[in-house]
């Protein structure tokens, strides 16, 4: 029973193994882009700041230079989200499926070694054979064990990595950009 298990634990770390390759090829794809946004985004604040200089009304200057500021901090904190995804996701997603692979062919060596001793067996007495059997589907079924526990985990924590980085970066972007509505919205009130 726990040799079919284990061969079907196999085929389904083949297939994580595959998924997690994949994901971490999206991840990099991700982080480009966002990279790519924040050089787009620098761009643009500093635009802003060239459109400032051209303007001769004061208030209108000062909220064009709180926008130019709230957009270079946004990105700077888009910056280490983006370092951050790289260190503690990418990386850790680029060696998942090499971890996988790894327990595959643990549960591979535990099934060949037991295939082996039950010829050996066959020849030797029967009631020690299907003692040692046992143990190797113990094996087996702990190793399962273990490694489903370690990829919950791991994957626990990725996720709650993903999710800290994304509401640090909204957080931080909406606070730098509440301060520009209010700075705006107190010129308004200072024109009325």
């Amino acid at each position: 029973m726990s040799l079919e298990r284990g061969r079907q634990q196999k085929d389904k770390l083949e297939q994580i193994s595959n998924e997690y390759s994949a994901l971490h090829t999206i991840f990099k794809k991700l982080t480009s882009n966002d990279e790519d946004l924040s050089k787009l985004n620098i761009l643009f604040a500093n635009k802003w700041l060239e459109i400032k200089n051209c303007e001769e009304n004061n208030k209108i200057q000062r909220v064009i230079q709180h926008l130019a500021v709230a957009l270079h901090e946004s990105e700077n904190k888009r910056n280490e989200s983006i370092t951050h995804i790289k260190k503690h996701i990418q990386e850790p997603l680029k060696m998942y499926p090499l971890k996988v692979k790894k327990q595959k062919r643990s549960l591979s060596l535990t099934a060949r070694g037991g295939g082996e001793q039950e010829q050996d067996n066959d020849i030797s007495s029967n009631a020690r054979g299907g003692r040692e059997q046992d143990e190797d589907n113990e094996d087996i079924e702990e190793k399962i064990r273990n490694f489903e526990q370690v990829h919950v985990s791991d994957m626990k924590q990725l996720m709650l990595h993903l999710i800290y980085v994304d509401v640090f970066y909204h957080s931080r972007s909406i606070e730098y950009f509440t301060g520009v509505y209010k700075t705006k919205s107190a010129s308004e009130q200072l024109e009325e």
